[in-house]
């Protein structure tokens, strides 16, 4: 009854447990855990309900694999729930291989489900792979744009700084040769002593008297 009851929980993700309630299979995807730097394998996570929900195409689907009438399979169903329901507290029932039912403190039916296998639903590492020659898309402020387009903008405006570099050379240049020709055309240089500036001559008074 074990396998009858897995296959038809694992294909309709629902299983009825006439007269105790239902079974139900939720499937939990892979997920990123960034703090450990691992993707976490995607897990089936099953509860029981004291909802019930018809058992029809259960007990069809038993008479079937068993090649049985639906009253026998019906039997066969209500034997297993009766079995669970006379489990006394902290009493447990496995349902292979998904997991087991238990009865907890307050005597209500429980279902635990059993932890994958490791070996083949290993966690593997979360590593990004970055490609430098492919374009990546990114958000800057509210802006909408990629990593090709931000490296063109980067790299034309680093272009344009470094080809102005020869501008501040050339008015170094342009003033020292605007003073030196003036330096020239004044007239204040001299070959030998790098300046011609004329001394004016002038007179010395007479400070003797001569005496006939």
């Amino acid at each position: 009854m074990d396998k009858l009851l897995t296959a038809y929980l694992l294909y309709h993700k629902h299983c009825p447990l006439p007269g105790l309630g239902s079974m139900h299979l939720q499937q939990q995807p892979a997920r990123v855990i960034a703090a450990d730097g691992i993707i976490s394998a995607p897990k089936n996570d099953i509860s029981f309900s004291p909802k019930e929900i018809p058992s029809n195409e259960l007990l069809e689907f038993i008479a079937h694999k068993k090649n049985i009438s639906t009253q026998e399979a019906s039997g066969m169903l209500g034997d297993y729930c009766r079995r669970l329901q006379d489990m006394d507290a902290y009493n447990e029932m496995e349902l292979s291989p998904t997991g087991k039912f238990y009865v907890d403190a307050e005597g209500n039916l429980q279902f635990k489900t059993a932890s994958p296998d490791n070996a083949f639903l290993p966690d593997v590492p979360a590593v990004r792979v970055i490609h430098p020659q492919q374009s990546h898309s990114m958000l800057v402020g509210d802006t909408q744009t990629d990593t090709a387009a931000m490296t063109a903008f980067y790299t034309d405006d680093e272009e344009v700084s470094k080809s102005r570099w020869w501008i501040w050379p050339v008015l170094i240049f342009i003033t020292a040769a605007l003073i030196f020709i003036f330096y020239i055309s004044a007239g204040l240089h001299n070959p030998l002593y790098g300046n011609a500036q004329a001394i004016e001559k002038t007179s010395a008074e007479k400070t003797y008297r001569s005496i006939p």
